[in-house]
């Protein structure tokens, strides 16, 4: 199998291995001091330079109080940790899904009823992909299949203004909370019996009480910002809405054909029913399965909000009956496998695991990576000329990582920005510990991967996490 080698971190320092704000910090800490000595204050200037720089600096430069003390405070304002659904009468939504409403579009070649989810002027369509299992398919096939998704991603890199095509795709993996027992019984029900079969059974009993009922998302999204004007001159016309609508609508029929000429199954584009459905059963793994109410049978959703309540907490957030953790996924430190993937995926237990792609137009794309290179190739320029002469490893690496980035795009291709959030999901707080456990050693064993919990906001990360086509930047997740 071939290996993937990701860059380290591409936030070149400002000078030497100061960051932005330490950089800040260190200049309001001199400027304190020379000053004090100026007008004579030296006492006093030199307490309030060593404060500055214990806020700059302590207890960690990961984590240090500038960043600490502001993230405590934001948490003690909060007033939104609890929502409850009323009894009686219409719900506001929770906090973290204000805004987001689920529309029905027309969608004009496949004839049948169109979601489209609304989030703050962005509109997003999904739909269902399928690919025959990589863990039975050969090195040959493996490679085939993330060269094509590959292939597909790099295709929706064009300059701003354009063309037509999705400005962030999301593949969001949902593994639901499922009876091992009902499973073997569909497949006596609906299945083919055959040489597997018992194979099939024995996999099952290895499964316990639970399971989980897998299936894969893929989202596209457009926003009035970056896709209105190219919307109109393609003919689409109506209030700002509908041009939105139809252009989401568009651009996911183009990423669904893309994939289904590469060898993916591909369903069509999702309905607000399921949707809705979609949307609830990600927020609530271990909610039953309902039967078609007389909304849905109309394709319109019956509720994409919680049904009672949500309790947010620093490490974890409630909804209804599920406890979620979220995290967001650092990219191995070492050559791995292009399936380096599959370990967290493999984590028991419902979760939700969504990588986003956000292509970067060429131009901008150069013009971010030369100003890299050239502050990168400076700064270690600087530091061999001091002291002994040494470069730190890290700053060498990140250097020749431009430099491969610069080659690569040379050769055709082309550059995205993306990150991956997972979602632990668990009906109690020890079953949660436990699988978050399980999975940090399944990630370190996968080319030493990192995560990052969201600490004081798995609210808002849980709907990031959701196809709904939220905004969170690269470097923020």
């Amino acid at each position: 199998m071939s290996t993937v080698e990701f860059p380290p971190a591409e936030r070149v320092s400002l000078y030497g291995s100061f960051s932005r704000g330490e950089l800040l910090g260190a200049a309001v800490a001199t400027m304190l001091f020379t000053g004090g000595i100026v007008v004579g204050l030296l006492i006093e200037s030199a307490g309030a330079a060593v404060a500055v720089l214990v806020w700059t600096f302590a207890p960690t430069r990961r984590r240090p109080l500038r960043v600490l003390v502001p993230a405590w405070v934001r948490w003690r304002l909060r007033r939104d940790r609890l929502w409850r659904a009323p009894l009686r009468g219409r719900a506001a939504p929770p906090p973290f899904l204000a805004g987001v409403d689920v529309a029905l579009a027309d969608d004009v070649a496949g004839g049948g009823p169109v979601g489209v989810v609304v989030n703050r002027r962005a509109w997003t369509v999904m739909f269902r992909v399928d690919r025959a299992a990589l863990t039975f398919s050969s090195d040959a096939e493996q490679a085939q299949a993330l060269t094509s998704w590959s292939e597909v991603l790099g295709a929706l890199c064009v300059e701003r203004g354009t063309e037509l095509v999705a400005e962030r795709v999301g593949w969001t993996d949902l593994h639901r909370a499922a009876d091992p027992a009902a499973l073997a019984r569909y497949h006596d029900t609906h299945g083919v019996p055959g040489p597997g079969s018992e194979d099939y059974a024995e996999h099952i009993a290895t499964f316990g009480a639970l399971a989980a009922a897998h299936e894969v998302i893929v989202w596209a999204t457009v926003t009035q910002a970056g896709r209105l004007r190219v919307a109109r001159r393609a003919g689409l016309r109506g209030s700002v809405g509908e041009v939105m609508g139809a252009a989401a609508v568009r651009a996911g029929a183009a990423l669904r054909g893309e994939l289904a000429d590469r060898g993916f199954t591909v369903g069509g584009l999702l309905s607000p029913a399921e949707i809705g459905r979609v949307l609830v059963h990600a927020m609530d793994p271990y909610r039953p399965a309902e039967a078609t109410s007389n909304r849905e049978r109309f394709s319109l959703a019956e509720r994409t909000i919680p049904d009672s309540q949500v309790t947010v907490e620093r490490d974890v957030v409630m909804v209804d009956r599920a406890f979620h953790r979220v995290f967001a996924i650092g990219w191995p430190t070492v050559a791995v496998d292009g399936t380096w993937l599959w370990k967290p995926l493999a984590v028991e237990g419902p979760k939700v695991i969504t990588a986003v792609f956000e292509p970067v137009p060429p131009s901008r794309a150069d013009r971010q990576r030369d100003s890299r290179r050239s502050i990168g190739s400076r700064n270690n320029v600087a530091a061999a000329s001091e002291g002994d002469g040494h470069v730190a490893v890290k700053n060498l690496k990140k250097v020749a990582a431009l430099h491969r980035a610069e080659r690569a795009v040379s050769e055709g291709h082309t550059e995205l920005d993306g990150y991956v959030l997972m979602v632990v999901s668990a009906a109690n707080r020890d079953e949660l510990e436990l699988r978050c456990h399980t999975l940090r050693r399944r990630l370190r064993e996968c080319g030493h991967a990192s995560l990052r919990e969201l600490s004081g906001a798995h609210d808002w990360a849980l709907a990031a996490a959701l196809p709904i086509g939220a905004h969170v930047a690269a470097d923020a997740a």
